[in-house]
């Protein structure tokens, strides 16, 4: 091919890569999203008119905000052993902050303050629930206890005792260290020191047009 025919052919994609670049520079449109973890309390039940449409409680990603301990006791007497015998099993149940939970029930106690219904497991029979009490701090969502004195909620239908320990053992600490989860973003929201309550996943999504203005000529 002569040179002149290449010389004009690369003349004419510089060109147009010119003008293409031009054009891309002139309007250009940025979008980001980031998330960020809040308490679920009465700002958020206003931002998103949560009291009029409670079904929409069970789009949000869900975690606690601090690791909870769920225990349970059971006792059987052995009656075919010539010397009387007791066997105790325990049940122990580690939620850690950074597992990801969702709303299965909405409802309203006995004196209409809202109750959330939440699944930290595949069983939907395996629920904690979390209660706005007015007589604790803020407008948080508390877990809801059978008996409160004794720290005892009802589990999948058994009575456990909840502790607010560090949940221990191999898996919990891989939880923590693995980069991706959603622990240091829950320990950020300075909750961790207080009785657990509710929190929930928020994404936000930001967008930009930035333009050019070319000018006008006579």
């Amino acid at each position: 091919m002569p040179a002149g025919v290449i010389r004009e052919r690369s003349l004419i994609m510089n060109k147009y890569l010119l003008k293409v670049l031009t054009i891309m520079l002139t309007v250009a449109s940025f979008f980001t999203g980031c998330a960020s973890i809040q308490p679920m309390s009465d700002e958020a039940v206003g931002k998103y008119a949560l009291n009029s449409n409670p079904g929409n409680f069970k789009n949000f990603q869900y975690y606690v905000s601090r690791d909870i301990v769920l225990t349970y006791v059971a006792s059987e007497a052995q009656t075919n052993t010539p010397v009387g015998q007791v066997r105790i099993h325990r049940d122990i149940v580690q939620i850690l902050s950074s597992t990801p939970g969702v709303v299965i029930d909405v409802r309203e106690n006995e004196n209409g303050y809202t109750m959330l219904g939440v699944a930290f497991e595949s069983s939907d029979d395996n629920l904690l629930w979390f209660i706005q009490s007015p007589n604790k701090p803020g407008t948080y969502f508390y877990l809801a206890y059978t008996n409160a004195a004794r720290r005892v909620i009802s589990y999948g239908g058994n009575p456990y005792t909840v502790s607010y320990e560090q949940a221990t053992g191999i898996g919990a600490n891989m939880k923590r260290m693995n980069p991706f989860s959603k622990f240091s973003k829950v320990k950020k929201t300075g909750f961790e020191n207080m009785e657990p309550i509710l929190l929930y996943e928020e994404m936000v999504k930001e967008s930009e047009k930035r333009r050019n203005v070319q000018g006008r000529k006579l």
